[in-house]
């Protein structure tokens, strides 16, 4: 158990159980050290140099053999403060980057469709709609029992973000829509007739985005036209002006 937790927090499996079985003996020569742990010897002369190198390992000579020992297990501490220390001055490298790489992303971009496959495929385009923070007509609320989690935590986030929504549903999917209809800046209304579809239309600022949705391979299609956006949301309100609220 100790190895695994070691490997949690960055080390080599062979360095955990090298770790580990130096702080059971004590201090060992190379060749005790690679009987008890395991790993083969060329390996553990590996491994020692890189513990030694994080300061987890030292050696003594004992007449006139390299005998290694393992420092104390709050040096781990100490690593994963660095560590930590590391990556908060690097997320404040790139939030300083952030502004003009996004200029540069939306500048070049000359792709006007884009491809995500599965549930995180999904969440990418949930992302982008919290994200933009424009209000998102959605036409089909078809979701897979196994990704209703997924849709859940969306609309929470949504909601937070104060983005709004017009949701039409199926007939069929009326307690999902009165779910929703409780949900603050939430409009929904009922197609009059039902139908079946697996794709969940989104439409929101200068895109589309379309959640097909599968149990097994579900993706989100990502489209960024204004024309094509424009053709949606006219459609929507078509839909919207016949569809019944309850």
């Amino acid at each position: 158990m100790a190895v695994e937790a070691l490997k949690g927090i960055g080390l080599a499996s062979n360095e955990a159980k090298v770790y580990v079985t130096l702080l059971q003996l004590g201090s060992a020569p190379v060749g005790r050290i690679t009987e008890e742990s395991g790993v083969h010897r060329r390996n553990v002369y590996d491994a020692l140099e890189r513990l030694m190198k994080r300061g987890l390992v030292g050696h003594v000579t004992k007449r006139g053999s390299k005998h290694f020992q393992a420092a104390s297990p709050t040096r781990l501490l100490d690593l994963l403060t660095s560590k930590r220390f590391m990556l908060d001055e690097q997320e404040k490298q790139l939030r300083k980057l952030l502004p003009n790489m996004e200029k540069m992303h939306d500048t070049r971009e000359k792709e006007d469709v884009s491809i995500f496959w599965g549930k995180e495929g999904i969440v990418t385009i949930l992302n982008d709609v919290i994200g933009t923070g424009k209000e998102n007509l959605v036409l089909g609320a078809f979701v897979p029992k196994k990704l209703v989690p997924v849709i859940r935590h969306y609309h929470t986030r949504r909601g937070k973000a104060k983005v709004p929504l017009k949701m039409i549903f199926n007939r069929s999917d009326v307690e999902r829509g009165k779910e929703l209809s409780r949900k603050p800046f939430t409009e929904v209304r009922y197609l009059p007739r039902a139908y079946e579809s697996p794709v969940t239309i989104n439409i929101y600022g200068n895109k589309v985005g379309l959640l097909v949705w599968s149990e097994h391979k579900p993706m989100g299609i990502l489209m960024k036209n204004n024309n094509v956006c424009n053709g949606f949301r006219e459609f929507f309100n078509l839909l919207w002006d016949v569809a019944e609220k309850n």
